[in-house]
């Protein structure tokens, strides 16, 4: 491979993924962080929807950083609503799909695709919760209908607000750290032309 002079090689990644997500609140996050731990045994990764998707970003550090907050920072609080079970049948993902919110996360994602954070994405872009992942195909209808029947027990409200957008660095397998945060402006606080 050939070495850049930027810590990146063709092909290989020396500074780690990047990822932009917002975490769901409580009560709801820890129903669904719990929900997630029983479908998939072992997981600790917290209840999140996914703006970016993990990426290999050959920018320094402190240039993602920036560029993260001059495009974040300025944007409107908006609500999702968490929808119903569903599977990504190519690569056995089951996903709680949005039934509002999902115009806003497209939005953001084309909006903070650029810069020191733009990357082409694995998969089309497709606004979702993962709550189950590598499923062993002979598991699936069982984890999509255990999903589903605890889903139907939710006793919280399925719509949250998006009103923090996280920049995480992958730092070791399912381990996610924290290197930036944007508050996002409540609407009552926007500048009207």
């Amino acid at each position: 491979m050939e070495p850049s002079t930027n810590g990146h090689q063709r092909g290989r990644c020396f500074t780690g993924f990047y990822s932009v997500v917002t975490y769901v609140p409580e009560p709801l996050g820890g129903f669904l962080d719990h929900l997630r731990a029983e479908l998939v045994p072992g997981c600790r990764l917290r209840s999140h929807v996914t703006i970016l998707p993990p990426r290999c970003l050959p920018s320094s550090p402190e240039e993602i950083i920036r560029t993260f907050e001059r495009r974040a920072c300025d944007l409107p609080a908006f609500d999702i609503t968490m929808a119903a079970v569903e599977l990504f049948e190519s690569t056995r993902v089951a996903y709680l799909s949005l039934s509002s919110g999902r115009t806003e996360v497209e939005e953001l994602h084309h909006r903070l695709n650029g810069g020191a954070l733009a990357a082409a994405d694995y998969f089309p872009f497709h606004p979702h919760l993962t709550i189950a992942q590598e499923i062993e195909a002979g598991d699936v209808a069982r984890v999509l209908d255990l999903a589903a029947r605890r889903w139907g027990e939710n006793p919280h409200s399925r719509t949250f607000p998006v009103q923090t957008l996280t920049l995480v660095q992958n730092v070791g397998p399912e381990r996610w750290e924290t290197v930036g945060e944007c508050a996002l402006q409540p609407a009552n606080l926007l500048k009207t032309a």
